[in-house]
């Protein structure tokens, strides 16, 4: 794909295409300086990079495909050269938002005091992927300084280094975009306690780039005509990428008389969306979060 140009103006933040026609602009306050900068980072993995700016009285991050405000909070600025920054400043493999704010010539749009310092803040759950522990410039480009702070005596070309093509965008130590990656594998029906109830097993597996919090929630379904629940479960420990943990729900699960030979099909859903998904988890791919169905009948002997 090709990479979009972003811009910052007095009155107005812009991306265009490659080709130079406009994909989206939203107004914003910068009469004074007119020449602040931005930058970019994919916070959840998802392959969506988010714009961050600051204006001389707002901080923005702007979703990347179509400039939706995502979050704003009063941040004044006389507007310099300064822009916010992403980088992991605490080594916690999590990405932190470091802005700096000042008083010396505007206050916040709604009345409230100026804001002054430097503010570091991240997502409350840890949820932001991984990102390098280093920003060592204005024109920061990720192949101009390794990450233990060392200057390469011939820097690579970011613009065909696999993976970037960027500018003013950091990345993860070991890849542009790592997330968790909760699928299900091994999903199993047993009847041996027929015709009463029925043992559902499935393994939650991290097949993604990032560890997963402990109390991931997966739902049951019993999918024999109509989607019914039967039940959720949740892990019991963090997994991180590569580990897996089996997950067991015993249901009661009355067989109707007369219909011991019958053939029943059961499903399973890890975070299901509509079933107390859990709160904050941002996955690279949530699309995978699905097992079954498979079939299963009383007659049939583990």
């Amino acid at each position: 794909p090709n990479p979009e140009i972003a811009f910052a103006g007095g009155f107005a933040y812009v991306i265009f295409e490659h080709d130079g026609t406009r994909k989206w602009y939203r107004e914003t306050v910068d009469r004074s300086s007119r020449q602040t900068g931005s930058s970019i980072f994919d916070f959840e993995g998802d392959g969506v990079a988010e714009v961050l700016y600051n204006d001389e009285r707002s901080f923005r991050v702007y979703r990347g495909p179509d400039g939706v405000t995502m979050q704003e909070r009063c941040s004044t600025s006389g507007t310099l050269r300064e822009y916010p920054i992403v980088v992991d400043v605490d080594n916690d493999d999590h990405a932190e938002v470091v802005l700096m704010s000042n008083n010396y010539a505007f206050a916040c749009s709604d009345g409230s005091p100026s804001r002054t310092g430097i503010t570091v803040f991240g997502h409350p759950d840890n949820q932001w992927v991984r990102t390098r522990r280093i920003w060592n410039q204005h024109t920061y480009h990720v192949t101009n300084v390794d990450e233990d702070g060392r200057i390469p005596a011939r820097e690579a070309n970011n613009w065909t280094t696999p993976g970037l093509n960027n500018f003013r965008q950091n990345v993860q130590p070991d890849g542009l975009f790592d997330a968790p990656d909760l699928v299900l594998v091994d999903l199993n029906a047993s009847t041996a306690g027929c015709p009463t109830e029925i043992r559902l097993t499935v393994r939650v597996l991290n097949a993604g780039r990032s560890g997963a919090p402990a109390g991931i929630p997966v739902t049951f379904y019993d999918v024999t005509g109509t989607r019914t629940r039967l039940g959720r479960v949740t892990t019991t420990r963090a997994l991180l990428p590569g580990e897996s943990e089996l997950v067991t729900l015993t249901p009661p699960f009355a067989v109707p008389a007369g219909m011991t030979d019958a053939i029943f099909q059961f499903a399973a859903t890890v975070n299901a969306p509509d079933d107390e998904p859990l709160g904050g988890l941002n996955e690279c791919r949530p699309a995978n979060n699905d097992a079954g169905p498979i079939d299963a009948s009383c007659p049939l002997i583990d």
